[in-house]
């Protein structure tokens, strides 16, 4: 009960202070700085809150105060006053007041003392603030001593036995005193001194060290101070490209250099690329003195770039043959007789277009207009050639044909008398012949003629070749008949014995099928027609079977017999209805019915045939799969493979491999054994699948099979195929029994499949010795070694194989270790690092990827580790291509970005940058507590500990309300100006106090949102979480700048200049325990007295005084025991 009692009146008397702190807060601003120079003070104070203007009142005297040197400032935003024309040595006296918000005149200020500068010789004339008329130059402090600014804009460049010193120019300077020494303290020598802004210093020592300084002289001898001392070491000559600008050097070299040495050669012209369809042309002008050039390319800008040519002596180069739509860059360099390089050139891009694509006019194109047809660069047209024409000479007309061209929609056709022209246009029209006759044709004249494709782009073909023909004069024709150009006016071109003189029809071919022959011809320029005839004598009465426009005719029955050879011929009738000689003959003899297999595509009958053939009659399907074929004593044994779908089989042999096949099984079975007696004779065997839909595939190739004498037996028995006891012939089998599915040199921890050819029974040995259960058909091998198998047939003949050798290379070791920095738990990015690899073997990072081979980081730089996890390095041979079994791991564990606040009373454990400048301080269990902003300031680590009570009701004072969080801050380094803190704490504890507070006894602690919070700053020996203000040493209430929400919760943000205890709590405003009479403060000798006096007190138990220069900060000053009790006016004062 006593300590709830005497918590109540300390709660009490702080509300009393705070009314004091408001009375003394609005008496008077209060000047904060003076400044003193020749004859001149400057006066600077406070703002004052609500202030609308400032009178300053100024004597020689202490305490006097007078209208007659009132300084009206009439503007509040004004904050500062230069008094001058003052008595140098003379002592002045300020006091100022503010007009208020409520238009009253605060109280004068306590009065401070400034005395005024004198003026004397050492001054340096003039400058801003020095008091003065007259015409003066250098720039002066306030104390009236000189200011030298500072210069510092200096660069040095380092070369061989010489060093290049650059500065920038400074405003109003009328030159620069360069100067240079060869240590800090000797005396410095001059180097120049005028307006140049740059300086070669030459003849040096290498790898001796020089220091250079630069002043500025400005007008009037007034100075700037130079620039620290700034070193630089001269290269030495060894290694030096001779010669050249800025090498400072008069050897006779002649290759330029940079100044740090390296080769600095001059950059060659770019070159101009026109881009060409699959093509770039590249062109570039002559270097004087070069005497070839070297020219590369890339498809990237910056990528690894190409020898194209190597030393030519053209001045351009076509680069044919590449991608369309690709980009290539393409750079030149000179090359000179003296050795010394030019640089190479700027990339320059080239696109080449497609054949087929629009080329769009411009540069190059041998157009002044935008086009948009294919073109070369000299102008002419890039298009493929018009198809060549045809020309039939007659009587006083050539008639030209030309076949269709893809695309055109029309034909423009010319003609001249010499071929390399003039040529005049006949016609443009769509059709595919003109009839040039009289007037524009002089019969008997030799004419060309072209015909130009114009394509659906507008863009045109180039003209075909030139067909010269002579058209005949009237009277050159011999009488003849029908079609001879007289009575009947006809053109067409005839011999001088009536008959045609039209070239022949062009070559047919025909395809022989069953009871088909399918006959085929090429189209004829200029035909309108074909008429096909048969025969079956190539020299016999041919009849028409066929007139039309089609390319192709199938003859078949009732019209041909099968096993008939017929004669085949076409002839093309052109336009003018004159023909051409008819084809040279073909001939083809069509299968019976018997011969087809099942029928199908293109078999030319209406029976319903299922099988694909083709116009030879053989089937249209796959070959069947290869048979196996043993050979033994006067037998050999032949087996093959499933066919997926068959149902049954056909076994032919032959004696010579390509005719006269003779069945020797047709049946479902899948081996046969041939017996041959005598041996030693060679078949040739082949074996035809059948499906189940009575289709059939090809015949499978052709296997020999060669029968053993029976002399050459060894004596056997069992399964030889004799009844004297034989038993088989030794036959090795060749490497290629064994085949191998994969690589056999591979590294370790892989495999190689290794499969022999068919038989019953398999032995696999390793270096000759039979490897145990290893006796099916394949056998996969992971080690180093030589491997045979043995296999045995159907009749217990064995065979070895070959040997086939296996390299199995041996994987590195895993690489030794990782070293974490920081190791073990760490609240930021973690950098691993390993050690270095052995010769020929090198280390990578894997991420987190425990079987991961890339190549993509090196461990020769650290990994950033930047979340928790395990992180992996692996180890390759660079000379085997092999990685390490098991990659080597580390875990890291790296603390989380916080997501919420923490629940319980906790240390800290990490601060973490978030955005903004803040740094948040985060538990054990990742989550935050306090987040401080400290702007430019460095305040190093910040540890906090927070303070959660589980009680509902918190009333450490024991009576008002608090946040049952509290929390203690303390940084490594403290702030020297304020900071921004932020405090966290839960939507339940936020409703927790507004609900206690309101629940409880006292009125005055009511807390209604978070608008209504409050931060109490302790400060003292016992900062362990517990509100105990008896032993404080600063106590402050903040009033937060701003609250909000984040990580799931709420904050109060505000503004300190120091770190301690942190509590949170409503703005209590329970009435004072006193009836006031006055309180006022007064300034005597530099001291504040501070007097007040009340009517009554009641339960009073004593008084706290706090000051604050804004209003929102309050420190604690004194305490005055109170009365306790009183109903008659008491008096008290207090001095600070």
């Amino acid at each position: 009960m006593i300590e709830r009692f005497k918590f109540k009146r300390v709660t009490l008397l702080l509300l009393f202070l705070t009314s004091i702190c408001w009375v003394r807060a609005q008496i008077t601003p209060v000047f904060n700085n003076t400044g003193q120079s020749i004859e001149t003070n400057y006066l600077t104070w406070n703002a004052f809150s609500g202030a609308s203007q400032y009178q300053i009142y100024w004597s020689t005297s202490p305490g006097v105060t007078t209208a007659s040197t009132m300084i009206p400032i009439a503007n509040a935003s004004i904050l500062g006053y230069f008094h001058t024309g003052l008595t140098g040595g003379q002592s002045y006296y300020y006091r100022i007041r503010a007009l208020d918000a409520f238009s009253n005149w605060t109280l004068l200020s306590d009065e401070i003392e400034v005395v005024a500068l004198s003026q004397f010789a050492q001054n340096m004339p003039g400058g801003n603030g020095d008091g003065h008329s007259m015409e003066k130059t250098c720039i002066t402090n306030l104390n009236g001593l000189v200011f030298n600014p500072n210069y510092n804009q200096l660069t040095v460049y380092q070369s061989f036995e010489s060093n290049q010193i650059h500065w920038q120019a400074y405003s109003g300077a009328t030159s620069y005193l360069l100067q240079f020494t060869l240590d800090t303290n000797s005396r410095s020598e001059e180097l120049q001194n005028n307006l140049n802004t740059s300086f070669i210093h030459t003849g040096l020592t290498g790898n001796t060290t020089y220091y250079y300084r630069l002043t500025p002289q400005l007008t009037g001898a007034c100075l700037v101070n130079p620039n620290a001392s700034m070193s630089a070491v001269a290269l030495p000559l060894l290694g030096y490209f001779n010669g050249g600008n800025a090498d400072g050097h008069s050897n006779a070299g002649n290759c330029r250099s940079k100044l740090d040495g390296t080769d600095d050669p001059p950059i060659t012209a770019d070159p101009i690329v026109y881009a060409g369809f699959l093509e770039n042309n590249i062109f570039w002008q002559a270097t004087s003195g070069a005497i070839h050039y070297t020219l590369e390319f890339s498809t990237t800008i910056n990528g690894s770039y190409t020898l194209l040519a190597a030393a030519t002596t053209s001045l351009n180069f076509n680069h044919s043959g590449i991608t369309a739509g690709q980009e290539y860059y393409y750079r030149v360099r000179a090359n000179f007789a003296t050795g010394c390089p030019f640089g190479f050139s700027s990339p320059i891009l080239g696109i080449p277009f497609q054949l087929n694509s629009i080329a769009a006019g411009g540069v190059g194109d041998g157009h002044d207009s935008f086009r948009t047809c294919p073109i070369k660069l000299d102008g002419t047209s890039a298009a493929a050639n018009s198809q060549n024409i045809i020309v039939y000479a007659s009587t006083e007309q050539n008639l030209i044909c030309w076949p269709q061209e893809p695309g055109a929609v029309n034909y423009t056709l010319e003609f001249s008398t010499n071929i390399s022209g003039p040529y005049s246009s006949l016609t443009t029209t769509t059709l595919l012949q003109f009839a040039h006759v009289p007037t524009s044709l002089v019969p008997g004249t030799e004419y060309f003629y072209r015909v130009t494709a114009n394509l659906t782009s507008g863009c045109p073909l180039n003209p075909s070749v030139p067909f010269v023909n002579t058209a005949f004069p009237q009277y050159q024709i011999y009488n003849g008949g029908v079609a001879d150009g007289h009575a009947n006016m006809l053109t067409c071109v005839i011999k001088l014995d009536g008959t045609s003189a039209a070239p022949v029809s062009q070559p047919i071919t025909v395809y022989s099928s069953i009871e088909q022959n399918l006959i085929c011809w090429p189209q004829e320029s200029g035909a309108s027609g074909y008429l096909l005839e048969v025969s079956t004598s190539s020299n016999g009465t041919f009849t028409q079977i066929y007139t039309g426009t089609l390319l192709s005719f199938a003859h078949v029955p009732a019209g041909l017999t099968p096993e008939v050879e017929y004669f085949y011929r076409v002839t093309a009738t052109l336009p003018s209805g004159c023909p051409l000689n008819p084809s040279l003959v073909q001939s083809a003899i069509a299968r019976a019915q018997n011969y087809i297999y099942a029928g199908g595509v293109a078999d030319g009958h209406a029976n319903s045939k299922t099988c694909l053939v083709k116009l030879t009659g053989l089937p249209d399907a796959p070959q069947s799969q290869a048979i196996t074929v043993y050979s033994s004593v006067e037998q050999v044994f032949i087996a093959w493979p499933s066919e997926a779908g068959a149902s049954s089989y056909l076994l032919e042999y032959s004696n010579d491999g390509v005719s006269n096949w003779i069945t020797l099984l047709n049946s479902n079975v899948t081996t046969y054994l041939d017996v041959i007696s005598p041996g030693g004779i060679s078949r040739y065997y082949r074996v035809t699948a059948f499906l189940s839909n009575g289709c059939s595939l090809q015949p499978s190739a052709v296997s020999i099979g060669n029968s053993v004498p029976n002399y050459q037996m060894y004596p056997g028995g069992v399964a030889d195929g004799h009844a004297n006891a034989r038993s088989c012939t030794f036959v090795r089998l060749d490497q290629s029994t064994v085949t191998t599915q994969g690589n056999t040199t591979f590294c370790q921890g892989g495999s190689v499949v290794l499969s022999a050819s068919i038989a019953v029974i398999y032995t696999w040995y390793l270096n000759g010795v039979a490897i145990p259960n290893a006796d099916s058909s394949s056998y996969v091998a992971t080690q180093s070694g030589s491997y045979t198998v043995d296999v045995f047939n159907i009749f217990s003949c064995n065979a070895t194989s070959m040997t086939v050798n296996v390299v199995v290379n041996s994987a590195p070791p895993a690489p030794g270790g990782i070293t974490a920095n920081p190791s073990g738990f760490s609240c930021g990015p973690v950098s691993l690092t390993t050690n270095a690899a052995p010769a020929g073997i090198q280390y990578y990072w894997q991420g987190n990827n425990p079987s991961g081979i890339s190549t993509s980081l090196p461990a020769s730089n650290p990994f950033i580790a930047s979340s928790t996890g395990n992180y992996y390095v692996s180890a390759f041979d660079t000379s085997s291509g092999c990685w390490s079994i098991n990659n080597t791991m580390t875990s890291v564990t790296v603390a989380a970005y916080p997501n919420e606040i923490t629940p319980l009373t906790n240390p800290h454990q990490c601060n973490i940058p978030g955005p903004g400048n803040w740094t948040h301080i985060t538990a054990p269990d990742d989550r935050i507590i306090a987040s401080v902003n400290p702007g430019a300031q460095n305040l190093g680590f910040i540890s906090a500990n927070v303070y959660v009570s589980t009680s509902p009701t918190n009333q450490f004072d024991g009576t008002n309300e608090f946040l049952r969080r509290h929390f203690v801050l303390t940084p490594q380094i403290q702030p020297n100006g304020t900071v921004t803190v932020r405090l966290y704490f839960s939507n339940s504890e936020l409703s927790s106090l507004i609900a206690a507070s309101q629940a409880s006894s006292t009125p005055y602690d009511n807390v209604n949102s978070i608008a209504d919070l409050v931060v109490t700053k302790y400060q003292g020996p016992t900062e362990d979480g517990i509100f105990d203000m008896s032993d404080a040493t600063e106590q402050l209430m903040i009033i937060p700048s701003s609250f909000g929400n984040d990580f799931s919760g709420n904050y109060l943000q505000f503004e300190v200049d120091g770190f301690s205890e942190f509590w949170i709590h409503g703005i209590n405003i329970n009435p004072l325990p006193v009836s006031w009479l006055y309180s006022e403060i007064e300034c005597v000798e530099g001291k504040k007295n501070i007097k007040w006096a009340t009517l009554s007190e009641t339960n009073n138990a004593e008084f706290q005084i706090f000051k604050s220069l804004d209003l929102l900060n309050w420190n604690f000053i004194a305490r005055l025991n109170g009365a306790g009790n009183s109903n008659t006016p008491l008096f008290y004062r207090s001095e600070e």
